[in-house]
């Protein structure tokens, strides 16, 4: 590749920049979405000589792909903008800001003058110097239009009498530099002040503000700037890379913009697919509450309709032509982001009919109770990216079951076991994305091969096999192994939910109270509870559980935060076990194995273990440690369950 070229500009150098349009924004960015006080900060830090970070830029060739604007905010009801400077774009190079657009939003803010005109807004204000003693910290303020005129602010001179700086420029002083020059001139200009300041606070204003434009002037914002040759795919690459506070670009706001430009008929206001509320629509579907979101890692449902357009391919159906990215030809042969910016608009149209945005929510509900007995969102799941191989299969075999020669049992049975295989052998930690296009090829020859068998103990015992060869240069945990990790308080990552994922979605009713679900839903208030409390633990910190304590920290585990003490409970019922021995809270609710086994066993507790929970604790409290060990097995023994494979039917 070209050379990429770093170099630094100062605030002024940086507001001419985006005012006269040589550095625009993506039209498919997102909004603006710093808050006042984000704003606030970042000039404060300016005014302190704090690094601000660093701009990315694009020095891009022309593309009806990538359209740009200048910076601009959200303004009246009828979407209207406000836009910093004139639309005329300067001479020489066009650069497009890939990072960065909320730090150069915010500077065009406060020292440019950009605000909303509509006083409603909560940007319709000036951002302001506090020359007060009682503000030298934090000297930074903003006042909303409707104030500064109560405040006797709404000159240079008398806000300057007040205590305050106006930040933002006028005709006379265009510039940061000339601003703080004309206030350093008048500041002790006695016919400012209706009441004279004393000759110490005068000198003590004179400092700070000579002290604050010396650091000002001296600031400079780092700039890095990405050559023309790079082509869009790689710029994808590169937004997936950049990771500062603000909102980045990605490559689903790309797709969105893509897919929007490319159904969007002139005259016609209804058309254009949204494809960001789409992604939210399917969010609110049950069983897809917690995988599709568009603020919330929106990529995966699109890496999952990627998958399913490969899933079409390799089973041998026709699909339309990848789309045009930068007027070039491309190829979809993977899930990463240059394949989703060519998924075509038409794959997309008919994905997000209403039938098919039921079938992907079919499949994904499937998926979780194939895996899970029940649901669960994606941050529970160990590498949701593979969830994508069985949406993808069963997807097509909705489609197409007449035209396939696997079936609904084989698929789950096959890759119920590949799922936690997968989990048990850390298999997608790296290369997760190529990985998953190679299972998907290897899962569709697996399944067309074991349907030319004749009976299903025979498939079964190919899948074996296959699965055998699939995994055989991996290395998965043992059922022992599993014990000891579901004692480990400090686990996380995959293999942290892995041993989580079962306890999280297989319980159905609350413990406490069989009345309430404790069901996987973004409005249900299910909490993980520590079955012996962490305080009750510490508070019996005694006899045969100090040892067995003392021995697990030594090697760094904290069984009291382990798996092994964990169950969902709502969270009023957690608030009624608070810190309580569980003996204490059954016996108060009358809860006993018999009465309440299919709760009980859900939750992975047996006969055994429950008697560790509701019997005399010995004064050595050596139960706790049993009901730990005793359980942990159960949950290793269920886990191990998983990788049976049996055709149902």
């Amino acid at each position: 590749m070209g050379s990429e070229r770093t170099s630094e500009v100062d605030i002024d150098g940086l507001l001419r920049n985006i005012k006269t349009g040589k550095w625009r924004i993506p039209k498919f960015q997102r909004e603006f979405v710093w808050t006042v006080q984000m704003i606030e900060d970042l000039i404060n830090s300016v005014f302190d000589a704090r690094p601000l970070g660093m701009v990315t830029l694009w020095e891009m060739e022309s593309s009806e792909d990538f359209q740009t604007e200048r910076i601009s905010l959200e303004d009246s009801n009828e979407a209207r903008r406000t836009f910093f400077g004139d639309d005329v774009l300067a001479s020489g190079a066009h650069l497009a800001i890939l990072d960065g657009r909320q730090r150069c939003t915010s500077l065009a803010m406060a020292f440019g003058g950009l605000k909303q005109e509509n006083k409603q807004r909560r940007f319709a204000g000036t951002f302001y110097l506090s020359l007060l003693k009682e503000d030298e910290t934090s000297p930074v303020k903003f006042f909303k239009s409707s104030d500064i005129a109560k405040m006797g602010l709404d000159s240079f001179a008398n806000s300057l009498s007040k205590g305050y700086l106006q930040l933002a420029p006028s005709e006379e002083t265009p510039t940061v530099k000339k601003q703080l020059m004309k206030a350093l001139r008048i500041i002790n200009d006695e016919e400012i002040y209706a009441e004279p300041l004393s000759d110490d606070e005068m000198v003590r204003r004179i400092d700070f503000l000579e002290s604050k434009t010396e650091k000002i002037l001296d600031t400079r914002v780092a700039v890095y700037t990405v050559p023309a040759e790079y082509n869009l795919q790689e710029i994808c690459e590169i937004f997936e890379t950049l990771n500062t506070t603000g909102t980045k670009v990605s490559t689903v706001d790309l797709v969105h913009s893509f897919l929007y430009s490319d159904t969007y008929e002139e005259g016609n206001p209804d058309s254009g697919k949204n494809l960001r509320g789409w992604l939210d629509a399917l969010g609110e579907m049950n069983g897809a509450r917690g995988w599709s979101d568009s603020n919330d890692r929106p990529e995966l449902i699109l890496q999952f309709a990627a998958a399913i357009y490969l899933a079409f391919s390799e089973c041998n159906f026709d699909v339309p032509s990848p789309r045009k990215v930068g007027g070039r030809d491309t190829k979809i042969e993977n899930v990463k982001n240059g394949s989703l910016l060519a998924l075509p608009a038409k794959f997309w149209v008919d994905m997000m009919k209403d039938v098919q945005t039921e079938t992907l929510r079919m499949c994904i509900l499937e998926f979780q109770e194939l895996v899970g007995e029940g649901l669960f969102p994606y941050k529970k799941c160990p590498y949701p990216i593979s969830a994508g191989l069985y949406i993808a299969l069963r997807f097509v075999l909705e489609q197409k079951e007449d035209q396939i020669s696997w079936n609904q049992a084989q698929l789950r049975a096959l890759y119920k076991s590949f799922f936690w295989r997968n989990a048990l052998a850390n298999r997608y930690d790296q290369g997760f994305l190529t990985r998953m296009t190679y299972d998907l090829k290897e899962l569709v020859k697996i399944l067309e091969e074991g349907a030319s068998l004749d009976n299903k103990e025979k498939i079964e015992s190919y899948y074996e096999e296959k699965l055998d060869l699939l995994f055989e240069r991996d290395v998965m945990y043992e059922k022992e192994q599993l014990e000891g990790l579901a004692l480990d308080g400090t686990l996380a990552g995959a293999i942290r939910s892995s041993i989580e994922l079962r306890l999280y979605s297989h319980p159905k009713r609350d413990l406490l109270d069989p009345e309430k679900s404790v069901e996987f839903d973004v409005d249900n208030d299910v909490q993980m509870h520590h079955i012996f409390p962490k305080k009750w633990v510490k508070s019996n910190r005694s006899g045969e559980l100090k040892k067995f304590l003392e021995a697990e920290e030594d090697v760094g585990k904290k069984p009291e935060n382990s798996a092994a003490n964990l169950m969902p409970l709502t969270a009023s019922s957690n608030g009624e076990w608070l810190d309580n021995a569980p003996r204490a809270v059954l016996e108060e609710k009358d809860i006993t194995f018999k009465n309440n086994k299919e709760i009980v066993t859900s939750n992975f507790i047996d006969e055994t273990c429950f008697a560790f929970l509701s019997g005399e604790y010995p004064p050595d409290n050596g139960h706790v440690i049993e009901f730990w060990k005793n359980r942990a097995k159960l949950i290793s023994e269920d886990i191990y369950a998983q990788l049976v494979i049996s055709i149902s039917g």
